[in-house]
């Protein structure tokens, strides 16, 4: 699955990449990387075509979505200003992985979470380009 460049904050990294490091220091599963790694389709945000199984998988969570998106946010917001948040090491080292990745490269990560040096070209389970 391939994302785009939608960074938050301060554009220290992705909007995606934020989440992901909240769900995977948290161990949720319900939010957007849980459920893409189930089947979910989303409108935006993926080269996925929705299908009506993996629309399904997104109306069942809605609940669980939601509230990753809030503490994604919240954690990230925490973590921009320097205040302690349990998903610092991991937003740390993506936003490390991140600054690595040269114009026109890819950094690679898969759910569950673990990130591959960044590369100029390449293809994986989930890839933000620049």
């Amino acid at each position: 699955m391939s994302g785009g460049h939608m960074p938050i904050g301060h554009g220290i990294i992705p909007h995606d990449l934020a989440h992901l490091a909240t769900e995977a220091a948290l161990g949720i599963d319900d939010g957007f990387w849980g459920l893409l790694a189930r089947g979910a389709t989303f409108r935006k945000g993926t080269d996925r075509r929705p299908t009506r199984p993996g629309r399904a998988i997104i109306a069942a969570n809605r609940s669980g979505i939601h509230a990753a998106e809030q503490l994604g946010n919240m954690h990230h917001g925490l973590w921009v200003h320097g205040q302690p948040t349990p998903v610092a090491p991991t937003l740390d080292r993506l936003a490390e992985a991140w600054r690595a990745v040269p114009d026109g490269g890819t950094l690679t990560v898969t759910w569950p979470l673990s990130v591959s040096p960044p590369s100029i070209s390449g293809s994986a389970d989930a890839a933000a380009r620049r």
